[in-house]
């Protein structure tokens, strides 16, 4: 037996014979009657063999009729069962998405900057500076004489005034403030960040905003995609430069240095590897952050002001965190032999990596050091951060990993704050001098102009 029905063995060696078409054409009527005529059913040798024929045709095609409805079942649980699987992905995609408060002004790709400061009403100021909404920069203050935060909208500020800046989205930003720690020489903010034609730009403020020079100059390098910018002041009440120095990547993977007198609207630029001792090439769109390291203090004037003794340069250079010292003296960056492999968690092969951003800090352990401990911050491209902290007095580097998760822009500054943007708002957390590792949620950051 082939295991087709009659038929089909026929046809499959030269078609059917007349009785083979007798006999299919009498099954159905032999069937009906079979059951009433028992004896003739089963003493006739051609009803025999059709018997047998119709058991098989049945069992055949019951068969097929099995796998074709279990087919059919599997096909229909699995389109149910990947329905809800899609909508369940696109429940969580939304959900996701509508974790992101849209009423907090923080464009989705801003970055963030920090800095401490004392103003020239011997305020402590805490500043951070992101992109609004709409693309422009907004900066966020807090003082020690006021309650709360307060925002200001940079570049409406400008524009009311007739000078306006077009960053580019998601721009890196950086923030300095070059008075010293009594607000004496000066107190301003210097804003950094990329312009459309990829330019380094920058304004003074606050208050009346002005227009910083950089992008007037059409030799300095444009900035690389997805670079950081780092930018500090060295200045101090006697032997600082009293420079501005403001660093990123530029196209062809070089460290450029920017640097000005304060006050001084002229600026040099050079290659990082025109003041090391060794060739520096970054990752592309490599994370990137300076802070100035001052181990020592002057006593003057009645108060302890930090000493010029160096700054610190924190760079991905072959997926490797390397740390530079530059010397002032020599005027010189030198490696310090410190490194440390970044591996982003978020991702995997090597084809996948991103650099991590960087923000990183010195701060004093007591009233009357200098700030001589630093911390380096690492935040990967999934949201989570990654802490280097120098502790002075051991003399030694650890390790650690904050509690924020889902951050996607990150900040410090030396009065120990940190500063996430998180589900479209930002955080502001303590960080324990103790522990640097531990941070403590202090509230949320006022982020809309006029809002609480």
């Amino acid at each position: 037996m082939s295991g087709y029905p009659p038929w089909e063995g026929d046809l499959a060696e030269g078609g059917p014979s007349e009785d083979s078409r007798s006999n299919v054409r009498s099954l159905g009527h032999q069937t009906a009657h079979s059951q009433y005529q028992p004896e003739h059913a089963s003493t006739h040798p051609s009803v025999k063999r059709q018997t047998r024929n119709r058991k098989c045709l049945l069992w055949t095609w019951g068969l097929i009729f099995a796998v074709v409805i279990a087919a059919i079942i599997a096909g229909t649980l699995g389109g149910i069962l990947s329905r809800r699987n899609s909508e369940s992905d696109s429940s969580s995609s939304a959900a996701a998405a509508d974790d992101w408060n849209t009423t907090s002004n923080i464009l989705r790709s801003s970055r963030l900057a920090a800095v401490s400061w004392v103003d020239a009403y011997r305020n402590n100021v805490s500043s951070i500076v992101f992109q609004g909404a709409s693309g422009g920069l907004v900066l966020s203050q807090w003082n020690s004489s006021s309650n709360g935060w307060n925002a200001t909208d940079i570049s409406t500020a400008l524009q009311a005034a007739g000078r306006a800046i077009v960053p580019m989205n998601g721009t890196s930003i950086a923030v300095d403030a070059p008075g010293v720690p009594d607000g004496s020489k000066g107190a301003f903010l210097n804003v950094r960040f990329v312009n459309t034609a990829n330019k380094p730009d920058y304004v003074v403020g606050p208050g009346e905003w002005s227009l910083g020079t950089t992008s007037t100059y059409p030799d300095i390098p444009t900035v690389g995609a997805a670079s950081q910018l780092t930018s500090l002041t060295d200045t101090c009440l006697s032997g600082c430069s009293n420079s501005s120095v403001f660093l990123y990547e530029d196209m062809g993977q070089n460290l450029i240095t920017l640097r000005n007198r304060v006050g001084d609207r002229n600026w040099n630029w050079t290659r990082f590897d025109d003041l090391s001792q060794i060739r520096v090439i970054p990752e592309p769109g490599a994370g990137l952050a300076a802070t100035r390291f001052t181990p020592e203090y002057m006593f003057g004037d009645s108060r302890y002001y930090p000493s010029p003794i160096g700054l610190r340069l924190y760079v991905d250079v072959s997926r490797q965190l390397q740390e530079y010292t530059w010397r002032g003296g020599r005027r010189d960056w030198v490696h310090s032999d410190q490194s440390w492999p970044l591996t982003d968690p978020g991702t995997s092969g090597s084809d996948n990596y991103t650099s991590p951003r960087i923000s990183a800090t010195s701060w004093r352990q007591d009233e009357g050091q200098g700030w001589q401990n630093i911390l380096v911050a690492l935040l990967f491209g999934n949201g989570s951060i990654v802490l280097h902290s120098w502790d002075a007095g051991a003399k030694s580097w650890s390790t650690g990993f904050p509690s924020p998760t889902n951050v996607t822009a990150l900040a410090i500054h030396d009065g120990l704050k940190a500063y996430c943007v998180q589900g479209g708002q930002v955080r502001e957390y303590s960080i324990d001098r103790n522990n640097t590792s531990a941070w403590t949620l202090v509230g949320l950051v006022t982020t809309v102009v006029g809002g609480k």
